[in-house]
């Protein structure tokens, strides 16, 4: 009889073995399946991670892109039209530095040109690719449509809330590289 006791408490013993290792065994599973659950919400946010990097990207070249054309823009504007010198003032009268006169009607040292100035174009901010519509001279800026204008700022990431046409003509002729006219 001793033996049957020892053989029904060894029989218990391992009953609660394997109802214990069957709670691991479902802890484990569980701890699984949150474990997946984890990576699969990492592979997510990586790829939404890559995508805001490569648009990051974009932006950044267009706007490399963008400077260097500004920059050939407003040279070429500044060639064409020369800034004008400013009037000597009167406090200037003290110094050393001899004044020069200039005939009315005599050429200057820099010849205005009437021609067109031609545009570097420049590249929507999002695509990094040369903005559709965009002019191609100077003097194509004034017969844009309302809407080309916008198009074109907000291509650039400008805001045009509450500017009037004049102001955002205006904007995009400095977004370009240009003065603004004035």
């Amino acid at each position: 009889m001793a033996r049957v006791y020892q053989e029904m408490h060894m029989i218990e013993n391992l009953g609660a073995q394997v109802k214990a290792l069957t709670t691991t065994t479902n802890e484990l599973a569980r701890s699984k399946g949150l474990q997946e659950e984890r990576i699969k919400k990492l592979e997510i946010a990586n790829v939404d991670l890559a995508k805001k990097n490569e648009a990051l990207e974009l932006r950044v070249k267009a706007d490399e892109h963008n400077a260097a054309a500004r920059l050939q823009n407003s040279l070429r504007a500044s060639r064409t039209h020369p800034a004008p010198k400013p009037a000597p003032s009167s406090s200037n009268t003290s110094t050393n530095t001899p004044q020069t006169t200039s005939t009315p009607g005599a050429p200057t040292s820099k010849a205005v040109s009437t021609h067109p100035i031609p545009l570097t174009p420049l590249h929507d901010t999002s695509t990094n690719r040369p903005i559709r519509k965009l002019p191609k001279h100077e003097k194509d800026i004034r017969t844009m449509s309302p809407m080309e204008v916008i198009q074109a700022l907000q291509a650039l990431g400008v805001s045009t809330l509450g500017m009037g046409q004049g102001e955002k003509k205006g904007e995009l002729r400095v977004q370009i590289g240009l003065p603004r006219e004035g």
